[in-house]
């Protein structure tokens, strides 16, 4: 479980992605004087372990604060006689985490870098996620000589 902490001027597009790519099983926004709390569930297939993992995101925007708080809580992904997971779960949940922070680093500005960002994730999400792993670093694609 990681949590992370945004101006709260990103929440919206953090929500966005959030409903857009992280919520195949649930998905929920509630707003009220007191602020908003959000709620998103993500199960996706991982080859390399055989099994199934889910990804929880809650975020909370108290009205009175001027930070989003982001909690991402992977799950799940053992597979096989011993259940191991490999790590695919965190992997994933760090995955989540980079593209917030890139979000965020890229600012809000019209036309900005995030813009630019936004847009790609929703272009080519594969690409830009490989692309987000190749640079952290994450990522080592399988070839075959």
């Amino acid at each position: 479980m990681k949590t992370i902490e945004v101006p709260r001027e990103f929440t919206r597009k953090i929500l966005d992605v959030l409903k857009r790519r992280y919520s195949t099983k649930f998905s929920r926004v509630w707003h009220n004087e007191v602020g908003l709390v959000g709620l998103f569930i993500h199960e996706e297939y991982v080859f390399r372990t055989s099994s199934y993992q889910t990804i929880s995101v809650i975020v909370e925007q108290p009205s009175v604060s001027k930070k989003c708080s982001i909690t991402v809580v992977p799950s799940g992904g053992g597979g096989g006689f011993l259940n191991l997971n490999w790590g695919s779960h965190g992997a994933a949940g760090n995955t989540l985490i980079k593209v917030i922070k890139l979000l965020v680093g890229r600012g809000l500005e019209h036309n900005s870098a995030s813009d630019d960002v936004y847009d790609e994730i929703y272009s080519e999400p594969d690409d830009f996620y490989k692309d987000i792993l190749t640079e952290s670093g994450d990522f080592v694609e399988d070839t075959d000589d």
